[in-house]
């Protein structure tokens, strides 16, 4: 019978293959649909060959996510478990895990392809590959602990991610990543190694194309619209509590502050 068969190509990898009976199909490219119309028989075999590569993604204030393929990569962190309620059927707990290893790195990355500074670990695959001990695809990088991030008030979250680059004068370590769905306790976007670079003379933003590189929003409802910034109420119509933008990147001893502030709508904020 004659069809087409359409198979998609990830976006992630950059040397795609196809090959039908052991031959090459041409024109395969990465994030398309590549359609296969010809006669088929019932012998015919079809096999697609994606490889992983290493990369490096930008975050929140100058930070990195490590990805290999389609795959999220987070620090491999030893952890403590502690039933802390037992519920009324028995054998079902309320867990609090915490960790038992330090979790504050900062990654030692080069100037060069991501390659030369991230080494990749494989073993054979296991019958579950996202229990933490035995994944078969580990990443090992370089880092150094960043004494002064650490745990929130509450101590059940890390404090907002560092601006990058880092300075931090503590002894140089090797790390290991694992796959995201492998750890219970997870830091996946990590802060580099380096000489920080502040803006220390002005900071101007306009919100031109209704964005703004230079701040970072912590909670509430901001959001950019028509070259400025706004705030939304919350559903009972008052303003939220515990809101930030921050331009992270600014270092300022003494400076004057200029902004146009319309108020819309009447509210009950200070």
């Amino acid at each position: 019978a004659t069809f087409p068969l359409r198979l998609r190509i990830p976006s992630w990898s950059k040397d795609p293959s196809i090959t039908i009976n052991g031959k090459i199909v041409s024109g395969v490219k990465p994030g398309t649909v590549h359609a296969i119309t010809r006669e088929w028989a019932s012998d015919d075999k079809v096999v697609l060959n994606f490889p992983m590569h290493l990369q490096s993604q930008k975050q929140v204030n100058n930070g990195i996510s490590l990805e290999r393929g389609p795959i999220v990569y987070a620090l491999k962190i030893k952890q403590n478990e502690k039933n802390v309620k037992e519920f009324a059927v028995k054998g079902f707990y309320e867990t609090e895990i915490t960790p038992a290893s330090p979790w504050n790195y900062g990654l030692l990355l080069g100037n060069g392809p991501i390659e030369k500074s991230v080494e990749v670990i494989k073993s054979p695959m296991p019958e579950n590959p996202f229990i933490q001990d035995q994944t078969p695809v580990q990443l090992r990088v370089k880092a150094k602990q960043i004494p002064s991030w650490t745990l929130d008030y509450s101590k059940t979250a890390a404090f907002e991610l560092p601006l990058s680059p880092v300075v931090s004068d503590q002894r140089t370590e090797e790390v290991v990543l694992v796959p995201f769905g492998a750890e219970n306790l997870r830091v996946s976007i990590f802060p580099t190694i380096g000489k920080p670079k502040y803006i220390t003379k002005s900071f101007k933003e306009s919100f031109n194309g209704n964005n703004a590189e230079g701040l970072v929003i912590y909670g509430g409802a901001w959001f950019y619209r028509d070259g400025a910034i706004h705030t939304a109420l919350n559903e009972d119509g008052r303003s939220g509590g515990g809101t930030k933008v921050i331009a992270t990147a600014t270092q300022f001893s003494d400076f004057d502050y200029h902004a146009d502030v319309t108020v819309a709508s009447a509210g009950d904020a200070g």
